[in-house]
């Protein structure tokens, strides 16, 4: 799910984000105006029926998230 794209990173964020506050399917997505394919591809993945697939995508998401966060403490 990493990628050294600015943006895509941003839409992984983003779409993340989404999911812990409970948006699931399209509304994943809403607010994003064109998504990358990786983009398209892990919302696939939060969307996929097995739980487990979910979590693992959650959980990279969120690592990702931290990662982000992390670097843009004040120091």
């Amino acid at each position: 799910m990493a990628d050294p794209d600015p943006l895509v990173s941003f839409e992984l964020g983003f779409m993340t984000g989404h999911y812990l506050l409970g948006q699931r399917g399209d509304a994943l997505l809403n607010g994003l105006p064109a998504p990358h394919a990786t983009t398209r591809k892990t919302h696939a993945g939060f969307a996929d029926p097995d739980r487990t697939v979910r979590a693992k995508f959650l959980a990279t998401g969120m690592a990702q998230l931290r990662v982000a966060l992390d670097a843009r403490k004040l120091r």
